[in-house]
């Protein structure tokens, strides 16, 4: 049954998805946010102290990050989608603004993603 589960998720790699095996799926903290990171492609935070919730799709291709087709709001005035240069350190992550595109990373720059699950 694992390599049933080990294939499916290779096809889903395949697709759109492509490249998201560099964030380790799992569940990581910055601050008062937890984000779930799925290896089907979907994240989901949320702020512990406001209790805001967003989910939606995910994607890293060439170590940058994007996060798009949100459902919910974890901060007003945020647009999505939403890219970030991301640079990996081991199974944890920040989140950077940068490019000469000038990425929308918004209010996810600089933060620092440990894992915890």
């Amino acid at each position: 049954m694992p390599a049933r589960t080990e294939q499916s998720q290779s096809e889903r790699n395949s697709g759109n998805q492509s490249g998201n095996s560099a964030i380790t799926p799992g569940t990581y903290r910055t601050g008062d946010i937890l984000a779930r990171f799925a290896s089907d492609g979907t994240f989901n935070m949320r702020n512990e102290q406001s209790g805001a919730k967003v989910a939606g799709e995910y994607a890293v291709e060439n170590d940058v990050l994007t996060l798009l087709n949100p459902v919910g709001n974890l901060r007003q005035g945020v647009n999505f989608p939403l890219r970030c240069a991301v640079e990996f350190a081991g199974e944890a992550f920040t989140l950077r603004a940068a490019g000469q595109d000038g990425l929308a990373c918004g209010p996810l720059t600089n933060a620092a993603y440990e894992k915890v699950q």
